[in-house]
């Protein structure tokens, strides 16, 4: 299964999900509310599927 959303960790939106609105690849950056994350090879199992890690930037 390919994870739709990135878990944030760090900066304004940590504990949040970001909803990826196409397959992304580790690296990838986005910014949030004023916050840079970056995907990070790490996927993790939650409650609402699984998830990439992005931490603030």
């Amino acid at each position: 299964m390919i994870p739709r959303y990135a878990l944030c960790t760090g900066g304004t939106r940590d504990g949040k999900r970001y909803p990826l609105h196409r397959e992304i690849r580790p690296g990838y950056e986005f910014t949030w509310d004023g916050s840079t994350y970056r995907v990070i090879r790490r996927v993790v199992q939650t409650g609402a599927g699984p998830m990439w890690v992005a931490t603030a930037a």
